[in-house]
């Protein structure tokens, strides 16, 4: 399916994208992920950076294997995943909410690195609060889009 989409995306112009779910508990692991994502676009022209979602998965009926990590751990391997995207001339950048980024990361060792943060907003308050620096704001898991059924996230990105 992503083949399909990013030709699909290409297409009708737009811009495309890698998004992808880590569940790494090592750095081997991580890189083993990183050349996963590799293989899948390299017959692809890809625009933006690779996403990694780094989010706790919660509520499924087991435990993710990452749920035992460090921050320093979980953000050791995020750390090997850019490097072998860097050496492959891609960028990372990471994606995530308020929890992701405070509580499951250890911010020092990921300095300078691309941040999407998601963090919706309510009619009265549309400024999130966050401090750190970010590339890209989810500010809605409710928005509508001509062609697509159903709800999706809406994103501002500020490059």
């Amino acid at each position: 399916q992503v083949s399909a989409n990013l030709i699909g995306a290409k297409k009708i112009g737009a811009e495309t994208g890698v998004y992808f779910v880590t569940q790494a508990v090592n750095e081997e692991e991580a890189r083993e992920e990183a050349r996963f994502v590799l293989d899948i676009i390299k017959d692809h022209e890809v625009d933006m950076p690779i996403v990694l979602d780094v989010e706790k998965v919660e509520n499924y009926d087991t435990e993710p294997r990452t749920k035992q990590l460090t921050a320093q751990e979980y953000s050791a391997n995020l750390l090997a995943f850019a490097d072998e995207m860097s050496k492959n001339g891609r960028e990372t950048m990471i994606y995530g909410n308020g929890k992701t980024f405070m509580l499951m990361l250890d911010m020092k060792m990921l300095d300078g690195m691309g941040i999407w943060f998601a963090d919706y907003v309510s009619e009265d308050d549309y400024i999130p609060y966050f401090p750190y620096d970010f590339k890209i704001w989810q500010f809605t898991s409710e928005g509508n889009v001509p062609g697509v059924t159903g709800y999706c996230d809406l994103n501002i990105r500020f490059d």
